[in-house]
């Protein structure tokens, strides 16, 4: 039988790999993640994020972050503005938007706008 629930452990890895850390370093972050009684920087990680996209009051205040950000953006249109196609505008604004979300106002695709082009 398949399991229902997400396991965010890969994407951790994965996370973890293409920041460019050693197998060594890969090992240790996989470390007791099974075992209840041990630390466990893997299981740490997935209750803090866990908690913080569960349904509550941390998701409301990302979905109410992403929302102003998305506000804003509508907010600049003006009479003069770019033409561009719906779905890249979305994805553009999206991107910027749950990126400002989590990561606060200083986030990476607000130091450098062509990491969203890069990210895609």
């Amino acid at each position: 039988m398949r399991q229902k629930t997400l396991s965010l452990d890969p994407l951790i890895l994965e996370f973890h790999r293409l920041c460019g850390h050693s197998a060594q370093a890969t090992e240790i972050i996989k470390l007791n993640h099974d075992n209840e009684k041990e630390a466990s920087y893997m299981r740490d990680l997935r209750k803090s994020v866990h908690e913080s996209l569960s349904i509550g009051p941390a998701l409301h205040e990302v979905d109410a972050s992403m929302l102003s950000t998305i506000c804003k953006e509508l907010s600049s249109i003006g009479r003069e503005f770019e033409t561009k196609p719906l779905y890249f505008w979305l994805q553009n604004t999206l991107s910027v938007a749950t990126s400002a979300s989590l990561f606060g106002s200083n986030h990476i695709f607000a130091k450098d706008q062509s990491l969203v082009d890069a990210f895609w």
